[in-house]
């Protein structure tokens, strides 16, 4: 049976930073399917945007519903508007939500102040704004202790500051919370969970440091360790500019594919050359391509094999009107056996780190040739050795020989080219035009 009463979609506009009602969603709960309509006062003013250009695309005239069936028939980007793992488990636990609970459920029992992007959702027609101020937090080392409580089960250390915490709407699969700095910027704080490798947050800082010396587009981080002792890696919102929000979508739902996967998922898997495809669609200027392409190698290189659906993602660039490839986020090495494979395809259907899957597809990153972009490969394949010289010192001398071990296996892995490449690009015909490789 269809629910009647819709629930409406806002977006905080970029220029104004004022909340529009944008459109209704309406559920089929018997079916499990869902239709959004835009909302003709929206799409009839002077620029509107597509809050997903790929699934839910503008069009001129009377609006006609987008249909979905994935996610119970949620449409995926307010699927990315949802809570993740985290955020999951706390509504669980303090809200009454089933674990099993469909992903619409977890969407309207989620708070609006800390979604991820531009987006949210309520029964009014009118946005109530009041609601959707980003909260803050104390002191590090009792939002710390508040986490590892709320993790463990145990009762709250604080609970003015719980109740707080219990509201978190985010992504992601770890203990966190969203802070302010004192200039007003948002920042998500990641101290390690129970589960984690106690160097977790230096490991994701070191990481992020390691990529940005490279050249890759990383999100800022910064380290704090505090008077306790507590170590917590602090990663600034890309979605976020002062009190105004940036819309996202996550490259799970710009490659139509449901994460975490089912049947629905598509028969295409998700994978680097069709992220490429997707931005190259939407008008992507042609360096995110290239961009995309160095992050693949970085991955390969450093043993980020999380680097799945929901760790990749575009940015609404609104000085622009276009969209671009978000700054890279969520880059953690395993520390266990260097891995054979990424969570992403790095061919068109091949997950196996080698020369090549990741040359196979060179024309979809902006490539003229499989030459060119084994020339790029290996520059960043020797930046990567050199920057980490760089930055080692942030690790424990018992991680370091670790991560030596896991670039100097991935490098050996990449070092032999020449037959791989004759093999990647047999039969492929070169690309007309290219602008060669990145200035880093």
């Amino acid at each position: 049976m269809e629910n009647k009463r819709p629930l409406y979609v806002y977006y905080q506009a970029p220029e104004s930073g004022e909340w529009k009602t944008i459109g209704a969603y309406r559920h089929d709960q018997e079916k499990k399917l869902g239709s959004f309509t835009y909302l003709e006062s929206y799409v009839e003013n002077d620029s509107p945007v597509s809050i997903d250009p790929f699934n839910l695309p503008i069009r001129q005239g009377p609006q006609i519903p987008f249909a979905c069936s994935r996610y119970g028939g949620l449409h995926d980007v307010l699927r990315d508007s949802g809570p993740d793992g985290w955020g999951r488990y706390l509504l669980s636990k303090f809200s009454g939500v089933k674990q099993d609970a469909s992903s619409l459920e977890f969407l309207r029992r989620s708070k609006n102040h800390d979604r991820w992007g531009a987006l949210a959702i309520g029964d009014s027609v009118k946005a109530p704004t009041s609601f959707m101020d980003t909260p803050t937090f104390p002191g590090f080392d009792l939002l710390v202790d508040e986490l590892a409580a709320l993790e463990d089960g145990k009762p709250a250390v604080d609970a003015k500051l719980r109740r707080r915490l219990q509201e978190y709407s985010g992504g992601g699969a770890r203990p966190k919370a969203t802070v302010r700095d004192k200039d007003g910027a948002l920042w998500i704080a990641k101290p390690r969970s129970r589960h984690d490798h106690p160097e977790t947050p230096a490991l994701e800082y070191f990481c992020h440091t390691w990529g940005s010396l490279i050249g890759i587009n990383v999100a800022k981080t910064q380290l704090e360790t505090t008077p306790k002792g507590n170590s917590v890696a602090l990663i600034k919102r890309f979605d976020r500019d002062g009190s105004k929000r940036i819309l996202c979508l996550s490259a799970a739902s710009a490659m139509g594919h449901e994460n975490p996967s089912s049947a629905l998922s598509g028969a295409i898997p998700p994978s680097y050359p069709l992220l490429a495809s997707k931005l190259k669609l939407i008008g992507a200027p042609l360096e995110d391509r290239k961009e995309l392409f160095d992050r693949m190698v970085f991955n390969a290189l450093c043993g980020n094999d999380d680097d799945h659906t929901r760790n990749h993602a575009l940015v609404f660039d609104a000085s622009k009107k276009g969209w671009r490839l978000s700054p890279a986020y969520d880059l953690v090495p395993t520390l266990n056996d260097p891995p054979t494979h990424l969570a992403m395809c790095l061919s068109v259907n091949d997950r196996r780190i080698s020369t090549a899957n990741i040359l196979s597809g060179y024309a979809h990153f902006g490539f003229f040739s499989a030459h060119e972009a084994r020339e790029r490969l290996e520059f960043i394949a020797q930046k990567s050795r050199e920057c980490f010289l760089e930055v080692a010192s942030i690790l424990s001398a018992e991680l370091r020989p670790t991560l030596q071990n896991q670039i100097d296996c991935a490098c050996k892995a990449l070092g032999d080219g020449d037959a791989e490449v004759a093999a990647a690009t047999k039969n492929r015909k070169p690309a007309k035009s290219s602008t060669g490789g990145l200035t880093k």
